[in-house]
C-alpha cells in the first residue's frame, strides 16, 4: 500500500470534513491526515488536502474544555487545537478562503472585551472585542506595523 493507494483491507480516509473511526487509513499524496474528535468524543481521522509551504490552518485557538471561538470560522477541533476546514488557512487566528490568497490584514488577534488592547500591539482600536491596527497600519505577526 502507498501514499495513492487506500488499504485495499480498510476504508480510505474521508477527503471531506467528517471523521472516520479508522486509525488505519493513509491519506493520498498532497493530503495531510488529522486526528480530530467526533460528536461523542471518540477519536476520528480525517485527510484534508496540503496547504502551500508556509501556509498553516493551526488558528492558535484551543478547544480542549469548550468548543472553538466562533470568530476563528469555519474550524475543527482537531487534538485539542482549533484548526481551520478544508479550503481555508489561518490567518493572525481567523481562518480565510484560501481562494482570496493571502492579504494583509489589520486584525492583530488580539481581543479586548475585558480589557483593552494591550501597548504592544501599537495603534489599535477596540471593534466588536478584536483589537484592529488603526487605519494606515496592518498586522504583523499581531503588532501594528504602518503601511
Amino acid at each position: 500500500v502507498n501514499d495513492m493507494q487506500p488499504n485495499p483491507l480498510r476504508p480510505d480516509c474521508p477527503s471531506h470534513p467528517s471523521c472516520n473511526l479508522n486509525d488505519f487509513c493513509g491519506c493520498r499524496q498532497g493530503w495531510e491526515r488529522f486526528t480530530a474528535k467526533d460528536a461523542s468524543g471518540a477519536a476520528c481521522y480525517t485527510c484534508m488536502k496540503a496547504l502551500p509551504p508556509g501556509s498553516t490552518r493551526d488558528t492558535g485557538g484551543t478547544c480542549s474544555v469548550f468548543g472553538c471561538n466562533s470568530d476563528r470560522g469555519p474550524t475543527t477541533c482537531v487534538d485539542g487545537k482549533c484548526v481551520c476546514n478544508q479550503g481555508y488557512h489561518s490567518v493572525q487566528g481567523t481562518c480565510k478562503d484560501n481562494s482570496l490568497g493571502s492579504t494583509t490584514t489589520r486584525d492583530t488577534g488580539g481581543t479586548c472585551s475585558i480589557f483593552g488592547c494591550r501597548s504592544y500591539r501599537g495603534p489599535t482600536a477596540c471593534e466588536h472585542g478584536k483589537c484592529i491596527c488603526n487605519q494606515g497600519y496592518h498586522s504583523v505577526q499581531g503588532r501594528c506595523k504602518k503601511d
